[in-house]
């Protein structure tokens, strides 16, 4: 029910006041409402004897809603077809008008006693600010007119429906409801440019003609602003409960945002199908309006889009500045929410604002869709290619350090070959045999001379220790006679390996001990020795020649910067009170270019590669291993410990030296065997970076077409 909440100045008079409050409790009978008479009454106290006789003459109040009565007539250039429509003291007629041959509809007054002075001008008012509007969204007036003391107004006529017969009870689509609202709210704006304010919006006033375009009608109530653009009523203002602004119900000040409460309104009709404020009364509804805010649509229309009620609940803020400031604003906010971007009602987070961009640009996030899918495929295509091209040099540095640990064993096979042809040699001499014999130390010490003065072996320090362990004769690399020292080496892997290789011809009687740290002067040697057998097979004693690790592997050097070479030997025990056995499978690192003065050799972790060394009988210490080493590569190197730029992943590849317990190891840095050479890292980009580039342009070029092509329809 539209309570009266007058149009009129203070000065008007008791009977304009009392037919308006009628005028609009007929409106609402019409519109389908049941205003309380009680209401009415309670409402308006200084008018109660007046309202009282109205509501007891049935007879009066039954003639006003018949829609029996007689066509009227508005003179010769209109031809009225049928009633339209009624409400309170107006009555819309559709009609002919010959002199432009067109439809119209006419608004009048009902004759009798609504027709009084104030109804009068109150439908003339309605008509010249109507008047005063052309806009294709608006209802037009044509004409003010009277004929035969009948005060009218001719406006279009619009075939089809208002927007509350199209909505009824049920919800519309939500892009359907935006768009009407935004429509009307372009309108409205243009009035409000106008310093017109409706004051009545809600779906039955918006007019649909047959293509669903819509049309603002009804400006019976609307109000004209002043300066400042507001209106400040004298009592409350007129309207609609349901849809009423709060400003209204209490006669507060009017401004441009009432009326963005009233679009907000039908916003929220349009997508829950019922108003934003329902009661069994008009009192009960007013007082909604005024203290209760609106269930969010979501709550009746799970389908609302939290964006679209973002914009409805703002229109409806019971405090008018946190609402829209105009009419223009909530209809641009509702063009961004139709085109799928950002409003000011609702702000998206980083994660909605993609989305919708995306959705806005389905062009230009084809085109880098299909370039991120290109690329990916394409930058998976050159990472697998140079994984491939990784895995190729892996396994070449592989092959690579195995073959060259393999030559370097070879070539270390080769010189303790032909060092132990001196000592076998020396070994078989009968002469030297005899001296032994005979205990002829002095001649033993120049024999030993001339075997450490020798200009084609490397030989640090030669000794010859007597059938059971005596050292009888010593000589040094600096050529100084050291004379018989006697010490009791018997506990050493040189004389007590060599006696297990007496009897055995030729090289084999050669034994090559484990390295040992030299209690004279403090170094890593290892020794080539041979027993001395007299004419009976008799151990007479050994010759032992002792060399230094770094003498050993002097020609075992490769010519590559990239690539380090190590040796790991058996280790001896350092004094006689250790257990031999246990000692066995200890092993050091004898040479690594990584040892500087003053660093002591590493011990070798793994004692499995030491204990898989251990030759099968003392023999076939010469020989050819017959043993097969792979390559790893995820070596870590125990010199390390002393060396940190030999911390890191390695490549090793390792080669045993014959069958005497001596391993090579040829290492090489991960990260630079698998580096790929800077010529194949360019051509790799080049590569993938045309292919992606060549894509994008085709894509981009097949999307165009697709976007451009013509709608057959």
């Amino acid at each position: 029910m539209r309570i009266n909440m007058q149009d009129h100045d203070e000065t008007a008079g008791r009977e304009e006041r009392v037919a308006e409050i009628i005028a609009v409790y007929l409106e609402s009978l019409e519109a389908g409402e049941k205003p309380s008479q009680e209401e009415v009454l309670a409402r308006y106290p200084q008018f109660e004897e007046d309202l009282r006789e109205f509501f007891e003459n049935e007879r009066f109040l039954r003639g006003a809603f018949s829609s029996d009565d007689p066509l009227p007539s508005f003179g010769d250039d209109y031809e009225v077809h049928q009633e339209i429509g009624r409400g309170g003291m107006g009555i819309v007629y559709k009609a002919h008008q010959r002199s432009l041959d067109k439809i119209v509809a006419i608004k009048t007054i009902s004759k009798g006693p609504f027709a009084t002075p104030a109804a009068i001008e109150r439908i003339r008012k309605e008509a010249q600010r109507a008047a005063r509007l052309r806009h294709p969204h608006i209802v037009t007036v044509h004409q003010v007119a009277e004929y035969e003391d009948r005060h009218f107004f001719v406006m279009e006529f619009i075939e089809g429906q208002s927007l509350a017969s199209l909505a009824g009870d049920k919800p519309l689509p939500a892009g359907q409801a935006a768009e009407y609202v935004r429509t009307v709210a372009d309108a409205i704006h243009y009035a409000h440019q106008r310093q017109i304010l409706h004051c009545d919006l809600k779906p039955a006033n918006i007019l649909l003609d047959e293509h669903g375009k819509p049309y603002v009608s009804d400006f019976g109530l609307a109000k004209r602003l002043g300066e400042n653009a507001k209106y400040l009523p004298t009592s409350a203002g007129g309207g609609s409960p349901g849809y009423m602004a709060p400003e209204q119900v209490v006669g507060g000040e009017l401004t441009t945002a009432t009326d963005v409460y009233g679009l907000g309104s039908i916003l929220y009709k349009l997508l829950t199908g019922a108003s934003p404020f329902q009661a069994p009364t008009v009192l009960e509804t007013l007082k909604k309006v005024r203290e209760e805010s609106p269930l969010p649509p979501t709550e009746l229309n799970p389908e609302v889009d939290k964006d679209l009620e973002a914009i409805c609940l703002k229109c409806l803020q019971k405090d008018k500045d946190q609402r829209y400031g105009s009419a223009y604003g909530l209809a641009r906010d509702l063009d961004r929410y139709l085109a799928g971007e950002e409003t000011s009602a609702r702000r998206w987070g980083g994660r909605k604002r993609s989305i919708q961009w995306c959705r806005r640009n389905p062009l230009a996030v084809g085109v880098m869709s299909a370039v991120v899918v290109i690329s990916v495929l394409t930058l998976s295509m050159a990472l697998s290619t140079a994984q491939a091209r990784k895995r190729a040099q892996l396994q070449e540095a592989l092959q690579s350090n195995s073959f060259a640990a393999r030559d370097l064993a070879r070539t270390a096979l080769l010189q303790l070959r032909d060092l132990s042809d001196v000592v076998e040699e020396t070994a078989r001499d009968t002469e030297f045999s005899q001296m032994l014999l005979k205990q002829d130390y002095g001649n033993v010490q120049l024999h030993i001379e001339r075997i450490c003065r020798a200009d084609s072996v490397s030989f640090v320090t030669c000794t010859a220790l007597e059938e059971h362990g005596i050292q009888i004769a010593r000589q040094d690399e600096s050529g100084l006679e050291t004379g018989p020292i006697r010490y009791d080496f018997s506990w050493r892997d040189y004389f007590s390996g060599t006696k297990e290789h007496a009897g055995l011809p030729g090289r084999s009687s050669v034994h090559i001990s484990r390295v040992f740290r030299s209690q004279i002067d403090d170094h890593f040697k290892f020794a080539l020795s041979a027993p001395v057998l007299d004419s009976e097979r008799t151990l007479r004693g050994v010759i032992t020649t002792l060399v230094t690790t770094d003498a050993a592997m002097g020609r075992v050097i490769l010519e590559d910067s990239r690539r380090k070479v190590a040796m790991i030997a058996p280790r001896d025990i350092d004094n006689p009170g250790l257990d031999a056995q246990n000692q066995f499978s200890k092993a050091v690192i004898v040479f690594h270019p990584g040892y500087h003065r003053g660093v002591d050799a590493v011990q070798f972790p793994d004692e499995r590669l030491m204990i898989a060394q251990r030759p099968r009988s003392h023999g076939d210490e010469l020989d050819d291993s017959k043993a097969t080493w792979l390559s790893v590569d995820d070596y870590q190197d125990p010199v390390a410990s002393v060396a940190p730029e030999y911390r890191g992943r390695w490549i090793a590849g390792f080669a045993p030296v014959g069958n005497t317990g001596f391993i090579i190891i040829v290492q090489q840095r991960y990260d630079e065997a698998l580096e790929l050479d800077p010529a194949t890292s360019r051509n790799l980009v080049l590569w993938s970076a045309s292919v992606i580039v060549a894509a994008a342009i085709f894509v981009a070029l097949i999307l165009w077409r697709w976007v451009r092509r013509p709608n057959k329809a």
